[in-house]
């Protein structure tokens, strides 16, 4: 009866341990390979406007 009891979990076998959750571990999700990617919109230099209006430069603005 003072004997420890040992519990014995499914997700634990012999030799592999605990699992990840399902998710983790995978590769994560990108373009497919050989897909060129294009902007929409023009690049925006470094002395700029910003576009996001607030009248600073990209620079000082957004670009930090």
């Amino acid at each position: 009866a003072a004997m420890p009891r040992q519990e014995v979990h499914d997700s634990l076998g012999q030799f592999g341990g605990i699992q990840p959750p399902p998710g983790e571990g995978e590769e994560p999700m990108g373009p497919p390979a050989g897909v060129t990617i294009r902007r929409q919109l023009p690049k925006v230099g470094r002395n700029d406007p910003c576009p996001c209006g607030s009248g600073k430069k990209h620079k000082h603005c957004c670009g930090r």
